[in-house]
């Protein structure tokens, strides 16, 4: 899999845990940035696989449409007919 690389800006951390789901460098900070990519050199492919794995649990335990589509209709639920 791939590693993804991305900044603290915003909401992106809520996507991405860092050194879990992928990596974050602070926002801004070209420094941070060369400081994950390097660090992810440096790792053996397991931790690749590791991050990568925990990159696809996080989305489809967040981001599926199944479960997206269930927490919708449940907050429809309570707000009309509770």
């Amino acid at each position: 899999g791939i590693v993804v690389i991305g900044s603290t800006h915003c909401d992106i951390p809520y996507v991405i845990e860092d050194k879990v789901s992928g990596l974050l460098f602070k926002e801004g900070s070209a420094q941070s940035l060369v400081e994950k990519i390097q660090w992810i050199q440096q790792q053996p492919s397991v931790v690749w696989e590791r991050i990568s794995r925990g990159a696809r649990k996080r989305i489809e335990e967040r981001y599926d449409a199944a479960v997206l589509s269930k927490e919708l209709s449940d907050t429809y639920q309570e707000l009309f007919f509770a």
